[in-house]
């Protein structure tokens, strides 16, 4: 049997009821990701074309579709939106496909805040572990999502195997099969979770006290103990729609004290 339509869109009732042909059609698109388009940043599901040949999906993209102007931006990873300080590459677009899946499972869009418990209570079949997944796909920082597309097809073709021999999917935590494809320094804060949960806390009190007001933090310590990395952290936290990020780097006091 033969099927042909223009988006996976016209599919969601077929994934939302069927687990395993999702995961079918899930796999089937990560391996042409990875063939055909591995330094995918975003997609949205009207690029994605599908063609059913028996039990076998056949995955091709379009990306001269006319996208929805109301959801295209709901794919567009933090880094992307340029909500976090942080390089595009193929991680981005693994945070799409989260999204996508999403979608096809629950028939919404994820309420992201942290980037983790997104809320699956629309479909109460969706397994634990394929939420976990899910949940890390669309992790706010991209160092925490899975780092390559091998380690996501390796935890989904796991589930698939468990659900056709039992029925069911035994938990298991995502992205142990997962590595790097390339090196990457990570920008972490070590050390620093009391100071930044503080700056933290007096944006939230201030912005339900009075948004208008505002507050200095000063940060002080010796160069190099992480002064710079703390402030950014911070921000990356507490911006807000009515915040602007401004940033300099002054000379330590010679002649000219506070030197640009």
């Amino acid at each position: 049997m033969t099927t042909k339509t223009t988006n996976i869109l016209s599919l969601i009732e077929i994934f939302f009821s069927n687990l395993n042909e999702f995961l079918s059609f899930s796999i089937s698109l990560l391996d042409t990701v990875n063939t055909k388009k591995p330094d995918l940043t975003c997609i949205n599901p009207e690029n994605i074309i599908v063609e059913k040949k028996d039990n076998h999906y056949i995955i091709s993209f379009d990306f001269n579709q006319v996208l929805d102007p109301f959801t295209k931006g709901l794919y567009l990873s933090p880094e992307i939106k340029k909500e976090i300080d942080r390089d595009t590459d193929h991680r981005s677009g693994l945070y799409s496909i989260g999204i996508v899946f999403h979608l096809l499972l629950t028939k919404q869009y994820p309420n992201i805040t942290t980037g983790t418990h997104i809320n699956f209570s629309t479909n109460k079949n969706v397994p634990q572990t394929i939420q976990f997944i899910i949940e890390k796909l669309l992790c706010r920082f991209p160092e925490d999502r899975y780092q390559s597309i091998n380690g996501l097809m390796s935890d989904l073709t796991k589930a698939k195997s468990g659900l056709e021999k039992t029925g069911d999917i035994t938990p298991f935590f995502p992205g142990i099969d997962d590595k790097p494809i390339e090196l990457k320094f990570c920008n972490y804060l070590y050390g620093r979770t009391k100071e930044l949960t503080t700056l933290m806390d007096y944006s939230d009190q201030m912005n339900h006290i009075d948004p208008i007001k505002t507050m200095l933090f000063i940060i002080h310590g010796p160069s190099g103990i992480g002064k710079t990395l703390l402030a950014e952290k911070a921000l990356e936290h507490i911006q807000t729609n009515n915040s602007i990020k401004l940033s300099c780097k002054s000379e330590q006091a010679e002649d000219i004290p506070f030197k640009l």
